[in-house]
């Protein structure tokens, strides 16, 4: 799950730094390239009890992730700290982050007393949690939805089939238990 400004994705409560989306596409894809080719040698060197090639693939990692934005000076410029490598919980994303599980959790309840096979609408859910305003938790939702159907516990749905929860969603989609 990425914060909602795409500064960082969240993995077990930590925020770790997102790659600089300003770089050209083609940088991108030689820079991801030699990273997974150093993650690479670093796991050959470890099984060959290499400490030196162990040092040099994991030297090779970090340039990797420094041209890449993810580790060295932040990628943006407008002066915000990073929070890179730090728990969720002691950051400004500390509530956002509490009422995306928060959404998560109304949806996998919500899909749990539905009869089997029954989908549910991201609105539904947004209603149930704030009556008052829940048009304003609509992305907030659709947010949650996403992530779990990446995690494989929701599929989410237009017109009867399964989307990818990375493409871009227009229109209704409705959220379901994997069948």
């Amino acid at each position: 799950m990425f914060t909602p400004d795409g500064r960082y994705f969240v993995v077990r409560g930590r925020l770790w730094r997102a790659s600089n989306p300003g770089l050209p596409e083609t940088a991108r894809k030689r820079l991801v390239a030699e990273l997974m080719a150093a993650r690479r040698d670093v796991a050959k060197a470890l099984g060959d009890a290499d400490k030196q090639a162990e040092r040099t693939a994991r030297a090779s990692v970090h340039r990797a992730k420094v041209d890449l934005g993810e580790r060295g000076p932040a990628w943006w410029s407008d002066g915000a700290p990073d929070f890179n490598r730090r728990l969720v919980r002691n950051t400004p994303y500390a509530d956002w982050y509490s009422r995306q599980q928060q959404w998560e959790e109304a949806i996998l309840r919500m899909l749990s007393q539905r009869e089997a096979g029954r989908s549910i609408c991201p609105s539904e859910v947004a209603r149930a949690g704030k009556p008052e305003g829940w048009r304003s938790c609509m992305e907030e939702v659709r947010d949650a939805a996403r992530q779990l159907a990446r995690a494989g516990s929701v599929e989410l749905k237009q017109k009867g089939r399964v989307v990818d929860p990375d493409s871009e969603l227009r229109g209704p989609i409705r959220i379901a238990l994997p069948d």
